[in-house]
């Protein structure tokens, strides 16, 4: 939900939502390029002369103009065909941006999480100093333990109370980012995908094979030199003769005056073009150039594509494997420090003991926390390297494409 709101609000994928609006907008006259064009001219003009004993005359005219060009050896074809490319492009461009936006949001959902998370571990070793200290107090009132043990305790416990504040003070600012993209903050802290990705959802996910139709950012840059190819060869074709026709019919006074005279014309014309400055020629020669600075782009994302997937496929198996140790060691954390409580509060145990023993149960539970956001994080990687959004990519649930 946060994740779908998130995307709804997010200015990136409004603007390219705005990208694709034009194109489909540029669409429309590429299309009627083969239509005729047509014009509807109306004049209407008085005339008098100079002398005070001149009259003044009217003259009304009405013409109508049809022109359809015949021949330009494709060049309003290919003119069509890279409007459609660019089309194309701007749809992968708007399914780019929603990838990233998502890549931000789980960022900082993620860090949301994490630091509520710490915060809470922080509490409870707090907590914790705070019924050490107690039992400590009370066992040094009994005779049983030296007041040296009583001052480690409240040392700790003032530690314990400066690491709660360095959490909750990282946790006011990883949820002003949130803020920023959700609108809110109150999310729920608790890792959502941990039953996907340690399920069979995980497992299909690092055995996936790259496909490069289905990543956005490489879909797009081969659309845009498919669109640069169609436009040089439009630069070529405008170098050579054009064949065209009108068909005018107009109203006109006659050389009498009085009534209208109907008449109309009809043309071809073919335009050779001899010797321009070599304009046409820059434009081709530059539109090449373009073309292969496209060219080189697409090998670039061609090489980035396949380094990041690897790379991500990587990092998300490490990054599984290391949060499931972390909690087999948070495991057997909790229960080392549950049995030395107990010898602590029997006198069995020193406070240095119960100290350390605290010390890794906490320390175990932030590196638990730490290992399933990078895993959520890599995940989210792992997916969009493949070109797709988290959720359908692990089936952790829907939000419509907006």
């Amino acid at each position: 939900q946060a994740l779908a709101r998130i995307l709804d609000r997010s200015t990136a994928v409004g603007t390219a939502q705005a990208n694709l609006s034009i194109s489909h907008a540029r669409l429309l006259p590429a299309y009627m390029t083969f239509a005729p064009s047509l014009a509807l001219t109306g004049e209407y003009g008085v005339t008098g002369a100079l002398s005070p004993s001149s009259g003044t005359s009217t003259a009304l005219g009405l013409e109508a103009r049809a022109s359809l060009n015949l021949l330009r050896f494709g060049a309003d074809w290919a003119r069509l065909q890279s409007a459609r490319q660019d089309a194309q492009a701007q749809e992968q461009g708007l399914h780019a941006a929603r990838l990233t936006v998502e890549e931000e949001a789980v960022r900082a959902l993620a860090t949301s999480i994490r630091r509520g998370m710490e915060v809470e571990v922080q509490k409870r070793i707090v907590e914790g100093q705070q019924e050490s200290l107690r039992i400590a107090r009370l066992r040094y009132k009994s005779g049983l333990l030296p007041s040296q043990e009583v001052d480690k305790v409240e040392v700790d416990l003032s530690n314990a109370q400066a690491g709660l504040r360095n959490a909750e003070i990282q946790n006011y600012d990883a949820r002003a980012d949130l803020r920023a993209l959700l609108g809110e903050e109150d999310i729920r802290p608790e890792w959502p995908w941990v039953r996907a990705l340690t399920g069979d959802a995980g497992k299909k996910l690092m055995e996936r094979d790259l496909v490069p139709a289905s990543i956005p950012s490489l879909a797009s840059a081969e659309l845009k030199v498919a669109a640069e190819d169609w436009r040089t060869k439009r630069s070529w074709m405008s170098l050579l003769p054009t064949l065209g026709s009108t068909f005018t019919y107009g109203l006109t006074p006659s050389l009498s005056g009085g009534a209208l005279v109907q008449e109309w014309t009809a043309a071809m014309t073919l335009t050779v073009p001899l010797f321009e400055q070599f304009e046409g020629y820059a434009r081709y020669r530059e539109q090449a150039e373009t073309r292969a600075a496209a060219e080189w782009s697409l090998e670039q994302e061609r090489r980035t594509t396949a380094s990041e997937w690897q790379g991500a496929r990587k990092s998300f198996t490490a990054a599984l494997d290391s949060a499931l140790a972390r909690e087999k060691t948070l495991s057997i954390s909790r229960r080392l420090y549950e049995d030395n409580l107990k010898r602590f509060r029997a006198g069995r145990a020193s406070a240095n003991d119960l100290s350390v023993d605290q010390g890794r149960l906490f320390q175990s539970e932030l590196l638990a926390i730490d290992g399933w956001n990078s895993a959520h994080v890599q995940a989210m990687l792992l997916c969009h390297s493949l070109g797709e959004r988290v959720g359908r990519c692990l089936g952790v649930g829907s939000y419509p494409e907006r």
